[in-house]
């Protein structure tokens, strides 16, 4: 590819070759580490490569699983509390990309809200999208009235679904892989 045509100028530029307002692309640099670079004394030259833009987009819009308190690409499960005791994790497991997010008896929350028990920083998601609720060797889905809605496979979670191993679960344009793991089970 040559560097005349990899090589994006200015805001317009690089929010045509995402499809997006100039304002959404701003946000996403700011908001999501979306692959912009500056020159200039006071940063005013915008630009950016095509082939950083495609990877930011193929690994989730900036890996944009990000823990609360810091913005390396990373998913992460909570307890609810910061009191340091340690929470134990049962065979239930989402997973995305190459992690495996455990998931707890009991409710967990997803949605790209600090107070998300699994955040995802992906634009398309909801502050608080969807809730699955684990008890013993069932889970289900249920949606949270999300603006892009949850889907298990290609029905969209209307009321509660019960979740099966192996069933793909998309939170907007964020696609996960459902896996409950028997005891007798040794790989995911």
């Amino acid at each position: 590819m040559s560097d005349a045509y990899n090589r994006l100028n200015g805001w317009k530029d690089i929010s045509a070759a995402l499809k997006r307002s100039v304002r959404t692309v701003q946000r996403w640099e700011r908001d999501y580490h979306l692959p912009v670079h500056r020159q200039g004394p006071e940063g005013e030259l915008i630009f950016a490569y095509r082939n950083e833009l495609d990877a930011w987009v193929r690994n989730g819009k900036s890996g944009a699983i990000t823990g609360p308190n810091d913005r390396q690409p990373v998913a992460t499960a909570t307890n609810g509390n910061d009191d340091g005791r340690r929470i134990t994790f049962g065979p239930h497991c989402l997973l995305l990309d190459d992690r495996a997010i455990p998931l707890r008896d009991g409710v967990t929350t997803i949605g790209r809200a600090e107070d998300a028990d699994v955040q995802l920083l992906v634009p398309s998601v909801s502050r608080h999208h969807a809730r699955i609720t684990v008890q013993g060797v069932d889970a289900t889905i249920e949606d949270l009235d999300s603006r892009h809605g949850s889907w298990r496979g290609a029905t969209r979670v209307c009321g509660t679904a019960k979740l099966e191993s192996g069933d793909e679960v998309r939170l907007g344009t964020a696609l996960l892989v459902y896996r409950f793991v028997r005891d007798s089970e040794t790989t995911l």
